[in-house]
């Protein structure tokens, strides 16, 4: 089996920006010889017009001082220069006059370079340029400079060289320090993942060190120690969570077996017990029944898993029904509306339905009989706003922190005995979240609990 190899981030980034720099200093040796190659040849270029000018001037003087174009004499004297060969044709292009200063075959010479071109003799780079020689209107001949760019040509090897050599210094200088200072930019996020290695369920209260320069790396650090936040806090959620669960299930499996075993000491013989332990087994079935469905529909909701089936419909009819139910079936309390008509959700009818039903169920088992209970509903600008107010006992504020937590009870031989499981405000919650909403309680002991949802409005 054959395994990727590993490369690090710090040489994945030394090699990314080395060769960037490479590329830039090629780029740069480029044009700075590109530079020097047009600066130096469009000069002899210009030079070599001003020049052959000159001589072509000269010469017409000598020849009206009586010279003849194939004269010896008349080339030495306009030979200043080691790098230049010059010719003279007559009217008939011949070249009848010539002087050399570097050896070149003049065969292979363009016919007319009216204007200054450029051409290799062998391994020599040459500049050409004809210059005619007139007098008085009338063509005498013509001058036909060639002019070395040797010395040109041996600059720019030098540069050449020199620019190579920059490049590979500077190559070697960025890979150095390149790789040393790329390590130690990133070595925090080694330091990072060597201490997230080590921790683990047991050490989850470990956090990491943050960097003092305020850049990605601190912000890492800080988001990866808020994860780690996160992450202890959901451990200890579940912990207590299993723990609270399987109290409240060993509860009625106690009650069951006992039954049970009642059941099969006396149950045959006995009619009473047997009529009882039947009452009490199916009570104690009930109640662990709507504990599963609870505690499925708050996983659902903690893994996403919670579908919206979202409707827009009216608040109040859906607070009125409840009304109207909670009148028939409950007459040991007084229910009143304050229902605002024009209230309209756009939500999960169904999941608002049991959210208000919990709420109600809440607010029935804390309020003695004869007690008052609201259903309100109304707006606030682009919101709606729906509450469940009682007159019943109320409770502090170091409780109001935690009623909305899992198996959380105020008063736990009293709301075990009234059927509560804890888990009721827990859906509230669970519910509103679902619906990106806002959940909030005002309760004082004596005078009642106000719980208020505010969810976008239809």
């Amino acid at each position: 089996m054959f395994c990727a190899k590993k490369h690090k981030l710090s040489g994945r980034l030394a090699r990314a920006y080395i060769m960037l720099f490479i590329a830039l200093l090629l780029i740069l040796s480029i044009a700075v010889f590109g530079m020097a190659y047009r600066f130096l040849v469009h000069d002899q270029l210009s030079n070599i017009k001003i020049s052959a000018s000159m001589i072509a001037d000269n010469i017409l003087t000598e020849i009206h001082e009586g010279e003849t174009l194939d004269h010896a004499g008349i080339l030495k004297v306009q030979n200043a220069d080691r790098y230049t060969n010059m010719f003279l044709r007559d009217e008939k292009n011949v070249i009848v006059n010539r002087e050399y200063n570097f050896p070149m075959d003049e065969t292979k010479l363009p016919v007319s370079a009216k204007t200054p071109q450029l051409l290799f003799q062998g391994n020599l780079l040459v500049v050409v340029h004809e210059q005619p020689i007139i007098d008085g209107g009338d063509r005498m001949g013509s001058l036909y400079m060639a002019v070395s760019l040797q010395r040109e040509v041996d600059f720019l090897r030098l540069l050449a060289v020199l620019l190579a050599l920059a490049d590979a210094v500077g190559a070697t200088v960025v890979i150095l320090i390149g790789r040393v200072v790329s390590y130690r930019m990133l070595s925090p996020i080694q330091d990072m993942i060597d201490k997230a290695g080590l921790i683990d369920s047991h050490s989850l209260k470990e956090r990491l060190e943050i960097p003092q320069s305020n850049d990605e790396l601190h912000r890492l650090a800080l988001t990866i120690n808020g994860m780690l936040e996160r992450v202890e806090r959901a451990f200890e959620q579940q912990g207590e969570f299993t723990a609270n669960a399987s109290h409240e299930l060993r509860t009625p499996l106690s009650i069951l077996q006992g039954n049970v075993d009642m059941l099969m000491r006396w149950g045959h013989e006995n009619q009473e017990v047997l009529a009882d332990s039947i009452a009490v087994i199916g009570r104690q079935t009930a109640y662990m029944g709507a504990l599963v469905e609870h505690l499925l529909f708050l996983a659902r909701g903690d893994s996403a898993k919670q579908g919206l089936c979202k409707e827009r419909f009216s608040l109040g009819e859906l607070m009125g029904e409840l009304y109207e139910e909670q009148t028939a079936s409950d007459a040991s309390h007084i229910y009143r509306r304050d229902i605002q008509a024009d209230c309209v959700l756009y939500a999960d009818k169904t999941m608002i339905r049991e959210l208000l039903r919990a709420l109600i169920d809440n607010s029935v088992k804390f309020t003695p009989e004869g007690g008052t209970i609201t259903l309100m509903c109304g707006t606030d600008g682009d919101a709606s706003m729906l509450a469940i107010k009682d007159t019943g006992i109320g409770m502090s504020r170091q409780h109001i922190d935690h009623v909305f937590e899992r198996f959380y009870r105020i008063d736990k031989a009293r709301s075990r005995a009234g059927g509560g499981m804890g888990l009721g405000l827990s859906i509230v919650d669970n519910i509103v979240k679902i619906h990106d909403g806002e959940l909030e309680a005002q309760s004082e002991p004596g005078f009642g609990t106000t719980i208020a949802v505010r969810l976008a409005a239809g």
